[in-house]
């Protein structure tokens, strides 16, 4: 279950490694109007823990964690957000909640599974085309080795690549 891509499982992860400022994508539009809709990206700030979680990870020196309890909600700095978007946890800061999500092991829909978690991913990297629009502070982009001939579709794609980077 756990090996399982997000895609199979209804956009949520079997498991969820979280590092403060980690680049997360959005599986799920959650609220169009704060701008937190499907592929937006953000960074992981923290999280809302139940009180009997803060309380043990209080004693704990170690600098990895496993939480032994669901967070209430994950705070996610969005980077499309808008104005509407409540600045209680900072500003352009989401307070996502755990959602529940209803999957099929079989195509024919027989199997039922479901899910509860964040519907966000990883997000440290991505194509050409799912940055359009896009501006990137640095990237590495695949242009193709020198020898290769590039064709039309190469050739647009190594632009949008070029042309994201803020300063080359």
């Amino acid at each position: 279950w756990l090996e399982r891509h997000d895609r199979e499982t209804g956009g949520i992860m079997g498991m969820l490694p979280l590092v403060y400022d980690m680049p997360v994508r959005f599986t799920f539009t959650e609220d169009r109007e704060k701008g937190v809709f499907k592929n937006s990206r953000g960074q992981y700030k923290g999280a809302i823990l139940p009180e009997e979680e803060q309380r043990r990870l209080q004693n704990l020196d170690s600098s990895e964690v496993v939480l032994k309890m669901r967070p209430k909600a994950l705070l996610i700095k969005v980077d499309t957000a808008t104005p509407k978007m409540d600045d209680n946890y900072g500003e352009g800061v989401f307070a996502l909640a755990p959602k529940c999500r209803v999957w099929n092991r079989d195509v024919a829909g027989n199997a039922k599974v479901r899910r509860v978690g964040f519907p966000i991913v990883p997000d440290f990297g991505g194509t050409a085309h799912s940055y359009c629009g896009s501006s990137l502070h640095a990237c590495i982009g695949d242009l193709l080795e020198w020898w290769v001939k590039p064709q039309r579709d190469a050739a647009v794609r190594g632009y949008i690549v070029e042309s994201r980077v803020r300063s080359a």
